[in-house]
């Protein structure tokens, strides 16, 4: 390959030959040379090698395949310039980042850029390579993950409707006692009105007489009995209220609706600055008729920024979590006949923001606790989960947003799990620990 093999080669032998040189050891070198050529020309990832200075010295045959750029083109050239249709701008400064952070390697999720006129994606790593204490240069592997994006979203969206679909029944009794009790008030009302109809219409007549000079004797026992049959003083007292019922019912379902709504949408491919506490508190309104049966749910929230996120995602996220939570108190309830609590607690740490999800169930055994994110994993009976759920919250959380998910056990007392997100996609500072890696 246009060279590089060699040149990698003869560096890490340290000179190049001379005619001192044992013929037998220079064929065995060559012979060396070649079997690594060979074995790096087959490897199936994109492979590219960068000098300190972020030149490419290598491109290897799947780089030409993947990414459709020569190696005559490459070589040489920055790495930002080599090529390659960056579908994302600023790419010089992005690259630098990328080099300043692999100490040792950093990891770089769905980088657009552009291939027989369609976006695709590239998932990539670089590794910084060290030569005593000095840098040496830099590897980049890469693949093409633009299929297995695909897959993953449309794994997401479905897990998502399963989880709306297992909800529907609840959602649908949550809209209707409003609704009725809305259509209740509007029916009441509207006997109401008609009853002022009558009253009005008698003090219409009693007007007229009055303005004709007649005597109003003749009109006070009809505005008396129509003033009876209305019932005005109850409906003074009563109208109000049933306005305002009608008004909260309402904005009731409107709440509930607009939750549903945010929920549902697919969300922007890019990520995009979130508001995790409403975020939350739709999740909440979601899952409010899993929760009341069993639970009182309670809520301290802290002041965040926004938080840079594929807010569908983190929406399915918390949701997942918040139904694990009620399933897990009503399972306690059937044993102790009390009622439990779910906490949702959010606060900033540094350049992290953390969301607590606790509840007061039976907790999670010691023999299942490094089990509970493995997919399919699932303690419901056959039918009732899929066992997807946290391993979907997990890959989004950790392989999605670089944050961290892990569950803090308090024995028979419940169970808090902990997410962690950056607030923005490339935080200062350590990551923090996450125990169950």
């Amino acid at each position: 390959m246009s060279g590089s093999a060699e040149d990698w080669g003869r560096r890490e032998s340290g000179s190049a030959t001379s005619g001192d040189e044992d013929p037998t050891t220079n064929s065995r070198l060559e012979a060396a040379r070649a079997d690594a050529e060979l074995f790096l020309s087959c490897v199936p990832s994109i492979l590219i090698g960068l000098d300190p200075d972020g030149l490419v010295t290598r491109w290897n045959p799947a780089a030409v395949a993947i990414l459709g750029v020569s190696p005559e083109r490459a070589l040489g050239r920055a790495f930002e310039d080599s090529g390659i249709q960056w579908e994302k701008p600023g790419m010089k400064a992005e690259v630098a980042r990328w080099l300043r952070a692999a100490a040792p390697s950093f990891r770089s999720e769905d980088v657009p850029y552009r291939r027989d006129q369609k976006t695709r994606i590239l998932g990539l790593t670089v590794r910084r390579m060290v030569r005593g204490q000095e840098t040496a240069g830099f590897i980049v592997t890469a693949a093409d993950v633009t299929e297995v994006r695909a897959l993953e979203l449309e794994l997401r969206q479905a897990q998502r409707l399963e989880a709306v679909g297992q909800l529907a029944a609840g959602l649908a009794h949550e809209v209707n006692t409003p609704i009725q009790f809305v259509c209740d008030n509007l029916q009441f009302l509207g006997r109401a009105f008609a009853a002022w109809q009558v009253v009005l219409a008698a003090y219409e007549q009693a007007w007229g007489a009055a303005s004709e000079g007649m005597p109003l004797d003749p009109w006070q026992a009809a505005l008396a009995r129509a003033f009876d049959e209305a019932d005005v003083d109850y409906l003074r007292a009563e109208a109000p209220k049933a306005l305002a019922q009608s008004l909260a019912g309402a904005e009731q379902v409107a709440a509930l609706v607009r939750a549903m709504k945010e929920f549902a949408h697919p969300g922007r491919t890019e990520k995009a600055a979130a508001d995790l506490n409403r975020a939350l508190q739709n999740a909440l309104l979601i899952a409010q008729h899993e929760i009341n049966p069993a639970a009182d749910a309670e809520t301290d929230f802290g002041e965040l920024p926004p938080v840079v996120c594929h807010g569908a995602e983190i929406n399915q996220v918390f949701l997942n979590l918040i139904l694990n939570a009620a399933q897990a108190v009503r399972d306690r309830m059937k044993q102790t006949g009390r009622r439990g609590r779910i906490s949702l607690q959010t606060r900033r740490e540094g350049q992290w923001v953390a969301v607590r999800i606790s509840d007061t169930g039976g907790g999670i055994p010691e023999a299942i606790r490094s089990k509970v994110f493995d997919p399919f994993f699932t303690t419901k009976p056959v039918g009732s989960g899929s066992g997807q759920g946290l391993a979907i919250a997990r890959a989004i959380v950790v392989g999605k947003h670089g944050g961290t998910l892990n569950f803090e056990p308090n024995g028979m007392q419940g169970t808090t799990f902990v997410v962690t997100l950056p607030v923005s996609p490339a935080p200062e500072g350590p990551e923090p620990a996450d125990p169950n890696s």
